[in-house]
């Protein structure tokens, strides 16, 4: 929990928290993304064998606690922020989250709403297509996005279970001795080995 005396301290899940009456995110930079990339990683597990043994029940509760997750939170907006090619681009609120502040106070606003906000009209635009036409596409603002992200955390692995279980087989990724581990995609089985076998913590 937050302290009275504008002192930052650490949750639960290791996220840095900025003192509560500042309405400030975490600290992006100090954040361990290993730790929260493992988490949903091994939820989304879960969800994946719950679906596999038929638990239906286990899979909407698993479901439900995706998307309460504070790890689920801040991986999609790193995910919506950082990495995506679109970051730069926003939506019809002129919302962009480039510096680590930013960040994450839309993680903060996001993982404090217990329902999903009501999604914002797109941002029509049109691209140019090789026969000379124009293709519509519809950019959505940035908290919609960092939404749709954690939905898809909650939703995949159920369908991936249902209709590609092949998809999920595991992976293994083959990476220097003391380097880095590598660039992996965040699926339900994605593990990380080095070239001793050892189990390696992937960093997304």
């Amino acid at each position: 929990m937050d302290t009275d005396d504008g002192t930052r301290i650490r949750s639960r899940d290791g996220s840095p928290r900025s003192e509560r009456t500042g309405g400030r995110g975490p600290d992006w930079d100090a954040i361990n993304w290993c730790t929260h990339e493992d988490h949903v990683r091994r939820l989304r597990q879960r969800i994946f064998k719950a679906t596999k043994d038929g638990d239906l029940k286990k899979v909407r509760n698993l479901q439900k606690l995706m998307l309460r997750s504070r790890s689920n939170t801040l991986v999609s907006v790193r995910q919506v922020t950082q990495r995506n090619a679109g970051r730069k681009t926003a939506g019809v609120d002129g919302e962009v989250a480039l510096t680590s502040r930013d960040r994450g106070d839309l993680a903060e606003r996001l993982h404090r709403h217990a329902s999903p906000l009501k999604a914002l009209p797109v941002k029509r635009v049109y691209i140019p297509k090789a026969n000379g036409k124009q293709r519509p596409l519809g950019i959505p603002v940035l908290a919609d996005r960092a939404q749709q992200a954690r939905v898809k955390n909650a939703l995949e692995p159920e369908w991936e279970a249902r209709f590609e279980p092949r998809v999920l087989q595991r992976l293994l990724v083959h990476v220097d001795d003391g380097g880095d581990c590598a660039s992996v995609p965040l699926c339900a089985t994605a593990a990380v080995v080095d070239r001793s076998g050892n189990l390696c913590e992937p960093s997304w």
